[in-house]
């Protein structure tokens, strides 16, 4: 079964844009979404994809959590899911083939990565090897790993809390030190610093997009009115030249046809007429 159209889910446009032309020029039909949120939406009103290509890093839902709503959802778990990321890592690319992404594409996306990507979904399509697991527990650690935020931080100052209040504490609990809460801060504010950092980035580089793509269809723009302008004057100039190539043959076959034709009138030996009785009645 060939791969004939995608869902492009990132909240760059150049993203957007590069990728979608390396698809286009493989004759797939693409359709885009600015964030998961409005990916999620797109799949409930339109047919299913052949496959989605998933921004990691997006503000709101990132790419982590949207794939564990799509392969959450039965109307749309079969759906193959890669994951685009600035990540190259071995580890990564099997900690997210654990939870359900069916293979990683490196930014900025590459002609041949995305040819052995595609070829490879093509194929486990067409001999039904796709995976067909989902992992929730898989893809909860690979989100905690991804904010850096430890996963039992909230039930660890719930348990803190509560043996304050009761006068006494559980051995099975772990305190909550100055350390952890130092960690869990930083880990908080570097996910803020970088989600925000990516926010910023993707909007300059949107807007230089938008800067860059306006210049450019004004420069196609001059350069197909200038190619007009030369067409214009080269065909006008085509046809003096040929009207009066065509004048001058013209004139020069007539005077031609009149040298024959008195040539022709001189070697024709000349009949003598005959007399008046001699015509028939």
């Amino acid at each position: 079964m060939a791969i004939k159209n995608a869902l492009l889910v990132d909240d760059s446009k150049v993203a957007r844009f590069a990728l979608s032309k390396l698809l286009e020029g493989r004759n797939m039909e693409v359709n885009m979404a600015g964030s998961a949120e409005e990916a999620l939406d797109f799949l409930k009103s339109h047919d299913r994809p052949d496959v989605i290509f998933m921004d990691h890093l997006m503000p709101g839902m990132n790419g982590v959590e949207a794939t564990k709503a799509i392969k959450g959802n039965p109307e749309t778990a079969g759906i193959p899911i890669i994951m685009c990321t600035s990540k190259k890592s071995s580890s990564f690319t099997e900690e997210a083939k654990n939870f359900g992404v069916y293979n990683i594409l490196t930014k900025p996306p590459q002609t041949d990565g995305l040819g052995l990507v595609l070829d490879q979904l093509a194929n486990d399509v067409a001999q039904g090897t796709l995976p067909d697991t989902f992992n929730f527990a898989a893809a909860d650690a690979f989100e905690d790993d991804f904010t850096d935020i430890p996963a039992n931080a909230s039930v660890e100052m719930s348990a803190k809390a509560e043996s304050h209040l009761n006068g006494h504490g559980s051995p099975n609990v772990v305190p909550l030190t100055s350390d952890l809460i130092e960690q869990i801060a930083r880990s908080a504010v570097k996910t803020h610093i970088n989600n925000r950092l990516h926010e910023l980035l993707s909007s300059l580089f949107d807007e230089q997009f938008d800067h860059l793509k306006r210049a450019l269809d004004e420069n196609r723009n001059k350069q197909d009115a200038a190619i007009d302008e030369r067409l214009n004057a080269f065909s006008k100039l085509l046809d003096d030249r040929t009207r009066n190539l065509r004048d001058e043959v013209a004139a020069e076959v007539n005077l031609n046809l009149g040298r024959e034709l008195a040539s022709l009138k001189k070697s024709c030996p000349r009949v003598p007429a005959l007399p008046v009785s001699t015509w028939p009645n």
